[in-house]
């Protein structure tokens, strides 16, 4: 059984993040988010369970 459950995650790193979060709905590449926006995206539709006594780490941009 899940401690935690996450479904369909995106992370963005910028400040045009509803433009960024528009294009990914409309397939768009990493890249042409980048080119579009300037904006980083981090992770793309992530769904994950952690359990109990399991540790998950979500690393930003370094």
């Amino acid at each position: 059984m899940s401690a935690i459950s996450i479904k369909n995650l995106d992370v963005l790193f910028g400040f045009q993040t509803a433009k960024s979060l528009a294009l990914l709905d409309q397939g768009a590449s990493r890249q042409e988010i980048i080119d579009a926006t300037g904006d980083v995206v981090g992770v793309h539709d992530v769904s994950l369970d952690i359990k109990k006594g399991e540790i998950c780490v979500l690393m930003g941009l370094s």
